[in-house]
């Protein structure tokens, strides 16, 4: 049995050890920071740190299932309703990850939101940003157990109507329809890789 955990700012590595490793291959990711050989790993891991601590930041949630000896296997990076204004903090933190990832990086990735944006449902609702699971663990059950815990507390939320999230891998899609989400809007990344948005209402 796995343990279902809140992850707090100590947590941040492990959870960004296990998204690092789950989106590696990943369409956006690729994408965002582009062919730069053997800096690659060390930039995807930069990326997904800034992702999962905005996260902290801001106040919302990252979410995690341990194996019985303790071992983190799966992680959610889950917005709650309603973000407000991005803290000094959050703000600070992305100054210095672009330089970093350079000018063309941040632009790719100023150009995903711009693809997914007008596709986000309006309802106050939770977004899915991240959800990951080890490698050696694929295939066990793992996503959709943290898929369900995230319409949990969705449900349990009388500020939210349901959760959100999007995908660049075709092969989710059957995924997410069988665990209730919709689509909702198809975007292209500049790559023309295509962005599916889902959702999800609550019951």
């Amino acid at each position: 049995m796995v343990e279902r955990v809140v992850l707090t700012e100590e947590g941040r590595s492990e959870a960004v050890d296990v998204l690092t490793e789950a989106f590696f291959d990943y369409p956006v990711m690729t994408y965002v920071i582009g062919d730069v050989g053997e800096e690659y790993a060390s930039r995807l891991r930069r990326l997904v740190d800034y992702f999962t601590m905005a996260r902290f930041y801001r106040g919302d949630l990252v979410l995690g299932l341990r194996s019985p000896d303790g071992e983190l296997l799966a992680a959610a990076n889950l917005n709650r309703p309603s973000p407000g204004e991005a803290p000094a903090a959050l703000l600070e933190h992305r100054d210095r990850l672009w330089p970093v990832l350079g000018a063309d990086a941040q632009e790719r990735y100023a150009s995903y939101g711009r693809a997914c944006e007008p596709l986000a449902p309006r309802e106050p609702h939770y977004h899915l940003g991240m959800i990951g699971v080890r490698r050696s663990s694929q295939g066990a059950g793992l996503g959709g157990a943290m898929l369900r815990w995230v319409h949990e507390i969705s449900a349990a939320d009388a500020g939210s109507e349901g959760v959100s999230l999007t995908t660049e891998v075709e092969g989710n899609v059957a995924f997410y329809e069988y665990f209730g989400y919709r689509i909702v809007g198809r975007g292209e990344l500049g790559n023309s890789n295509p962005t599916w948005t889902f959702w999800r209402p609550d019951p």
